[in-house]
C-alpha cells in the first residue's frame, strides 16, 4: 500500500457556508491549543462512542431548542465513519475514486485544517461501500482504520503519520463487509475487535501487545469495563461475547451466542452487558463478572442492528427492527426489558444521549430530538437533515450536532429558537 499523501489546507471549498475562511498554516498549532483550553468544560465527542465511552454527553445550554439550522456543509466522499469532534476539530473518513481520505475539520466552520489520503477500494456490498470506522482523538494523536485494514496514527496538529500498522499485512483476513471495529483507546492501549477476544497495540508507537487469533469475526467494537477492579476488555463475535483482561489478553470469560453479522457494541449496564443483534436474533443481558446469561430480559424485547439502546436513569432507548421486522422506536425498562412505550414515526435509525434528550438519526435523514423520558414519546424538533441513507450515528459537541450520509454529505447543525 502506498504512502498516504499529507495535503496541507485549501480555500474555497465546496459546500461549505459562505464567509468560512481557512486558518493559516503557520496558526494552526496555537489555534488547536485554544480549542483545547476552550474544550476543557466541554468533553466533545473524541471516539465512536463520546466522552464517557457509553453514546452520553453532557447537554449544551442550547438544547433543547424549538428547531434546528445547518451551520455547515462539506462533501467527504461515501462511507460510514462516524464523526470525531474534540479540540476545535472534527475528523472523519470518505472515500472518493477509490482513495479515502481522513479529513480534519474546524468544528466551527467546517474548513479543512489537514487532509490525508491513500488508496482503499470502495467495495460497496449491500450498502454504498467506503470507510466503515470513526476514527479516535487521543491527546495529541488520531487513530483510524481502513476499510482494508491500514491503522494510521496521525498527528492532530498536522495530519503527519507517526506510525502505522497493515493489519491485513499481518495475516487477518479481511470480513466480507471490511473491517468496521474502530479504534478505541484505554490507558495506552489501542484495541481492536480481531481475534476470538481482541488485539491490543501500544498507543505510543503501534507494537503488538496481545492478540488472539487471526479471524475478524464480527464488525462491533471493543468496549471497556471493570471486572473484579481489573481494567478488561468486552468484545462481540459472530459465535461469542467475550471478556479479558486489557493488561494481557487473559481470557477472563466467553458466552456462546450465534449471530449473522454482530455489529452492536456491547452495552455496559450496572453489573450487566447487553448485546443486541437484529435478523431475528434480539437481545442478551449477560452478567459482568462471569458472563452467565439473565433471564428476565426478553431476547425479543430489542433487535438493534447497528447499535445498541442508550441507558438513561433505568431505561433503555433505541431504534429496534431490521430488514426482517417494521423499525420503531422504543422505551424499556432496563431491568426486565418492559416495554414502557414506542413510537412508529421515526423508524430504523441511530441515536444518541445529550442530558436528558435523544438525539436521533434516521435512516432516511430525519434528526429528531426527545425525552429520555419513560413516561411518554415527546419529541422536541424534527429536520430533514440530510437527502441520503444514513447509516452513522450522529455526534455532539460544543452545542453542535455533526451528522452524515453515506453518500459523503457531512452537515454540523445547531439548535435553535424559532425565529
Amino acid at each position: 500500500m502506498h504512502a498516504p499523501a499529507r495535503t496541507p489546507p485549501r480555500g474555497g471549498l465546496p459546500g461549505r457556508v459562505p464567509g468560512a475562511t481557512m486558518p493559516a498554516m503557520h496558526h494552526t498549532a496555537g489555534l488547536i491549543l485554544l480549542a483545547g483550553v476552550l474544550a476543557a468544560a466541554d468533553p466533545g465527542w473524541p471516539g465512536k462512542r463520546g466522552p464517557a465511552d457509553d453514546w452520553t454527553a453532557p447537554a449544551a445550554a442550547s438544547f433543547p431548542g424549538a428547531t434546528a439550522r445547518e451551520l455547515w456543509r462539506m462533501q467527504i466522499g461515501a462511507g460510514c465513519s462516524g464523526i470525531a469532534v474534540a479540540q476545535g476539530v472534527a475528523i472523519t473518513l470518505g472515500n472518493t475514486d477509490n482513495r479515502d481520505t481522513v479529513w480534519c475539520l474546524d468544528s466551527a466552520t467546517g474548513a479543512e485544517r489537514w487532509r490525508v489520503s491513500y488508496p482503499s477500494r470502495l467495495e460497496p456490498r449491500g450498502y454504498e461501500g467506503g470507510p466503515n470506522t470513526t476514527p479516535c482523538i487521543d491527546g495529541e494523536r488520531v487513530y483510524s482504520l481502513s476499510r482494508q485494514g491500514l491503522l494510521l496514527c496521525l498527528a492532530l496538529a498536522d495530519g503527519r503519520e507517526l506510525w502505522r500498522r497493515d493489519v491485513a499485512a499481518d495475516g487477518v483476513r479481511q470480513p466480507n463487509y471490511g473491517f468496521s471495529c474502530s479504534p478505541v483507546v484505554r490507558d495506552g492501549v489501542l484495541m481492536l475487535n480481531i481475534g476470538t477476544h481482541g488485539r491490543a497495540f501500544a498507543c505510543t508507537d503501534g507494537r503488538p501487545l496481545w492478540s488472539s487469533g487471526e479471524v475478524a469475526d464480527g464488525y462491533a467494537s471493543a468496549t471497556f469495563a471493570s471486572i473484579d477492579g481489573a481494567p478488561s476488555v468486552l468484545t462481540f463475535t459472530r459465535s461469542a461475547v467475550s471478556a479479558a483482561r486489557l493488561a494481557d489478553g487473559v481470557r477472563l470469560w466467553s458466552t456462546p451466542w450465534t449471530v449473522k453479522h454482530a455489529i452492536a457494541d456491547p452495552l455496559v449496564l450496572d453489573g450487566r452487558v447487553l448485546v443486541t443483534h437484529g435478523y431475528g436474533s434480539g437481545s442478551i443481558v449477560l452478567a459482568l463478572a462471569d458472563g452467565q446469561r439473565e433471564a428476565a430480559f426478553p431476547q425479543q424485547a430489542f433487535l438493534g442492528v447497528l447499535y445498541p439502546p442508550i441507558a438513561y436513569r433505568g431505561h433503555l432507548y433505541g431504534s429496534t427492527g431490521d430488514k426482517q421486522t417494521a423499525g420503531e422506536y422504543r422505551c424499556l425498562r432496563a431491568a426486565d426489558g418492559k416495554l414502557m412505550w414506542s413510537d412508529t414515526t421515526l423508524g430504523t435509525g441511530a441515536s444518541i444521549g445529550v442530558g436528558p434528550y435523544l438525539l436521533v438519526l434516521t435512516r432516511r435523514g430525519f434528526l429528531a430530538l426527545i425525552d429520555a423520558a419513560p413516561e411518554a414519546f415527546r419529541e422536541h424538533w424534527r429536520i430533514k437533515a440530510l437527502p441520503a441513507t444514513c447509516w452513522t450515528i450522529p455526534s455532539v459537541a460544543g452545542g453542535r450536532i455533526y451528522a452524515r450520509d453515506a453518500d459523503g454529505l457531512l452537515v454540523c447543525i445547531e439548535p435553535a429558537q424559532r425565529q
